[in-house]
C-alpha cells in the first residue's frame, strides 16, 4: 500500500481513549501469506509525539527446550513473524529470592 492519509470514519474511529482501525484498512495492508511487519501506520496527534504503529502478521512463536544453566541459558525460538517486545520472568519461588526489578537498579 502506498502512503495516503487515513480517513476518519472510513479507515478508523476514535473514542475518548482509543483509536480503532477498521478491518477493511487492515486487510488492505496485510498479505495473509506473509509473516512479519506488513505496514507502519503513523498516528499524528494534536499534541505530543507521533506514534508509529507496526501492523504485524504472525503465527504463534514456537519455543524449544531451554539449554544451559541459570547463569547462562538460551531458549531457541522461531518467532514466525512476531517480534520480541518484552520478556518478563514468572517467579515460582519465594518472591524474596527473585532478582531485583530493573527499575530498582
Amino acid at each position: 500500500m502506498r502512503w495516503r492519509a487515513l480517513r476518519a470514519a472510513e479507515d478508523y474511529t476514535v473514542s475518548s481513549d482509543a483509536v480503532t482501525f477498521h478491518q477493511e484498512l487492515l486487510a488492505s495492508v496485510v498479505d495473509p501469506n506473509q509473516t512479519g511487519n506488513q505496514a507502519t501506520l503513523t498516528v499524528d496527534f494534536s499534541g505530543g509525539f507521533d506514534w508509529d504503529i507496526d501492523i504485524i502478521n504472525y503465527q504463534t512463536p514456537l519455543l524449544e527446550d531451554a539449554v544451559g544453566t541459570t547463569e547462562s541459558f538460551q531458549i531457541p525460538t522461531a518467532f514466525n513473524g512476531d517480534q520480541l517486545a518484552t520478556m518478563e520472568p514468572i517467579i515460582q519461588m519465594d518472591p524474596s529470592q527473585a532478582p531485583p526489578k530493573l527499575d530498582r537498579l
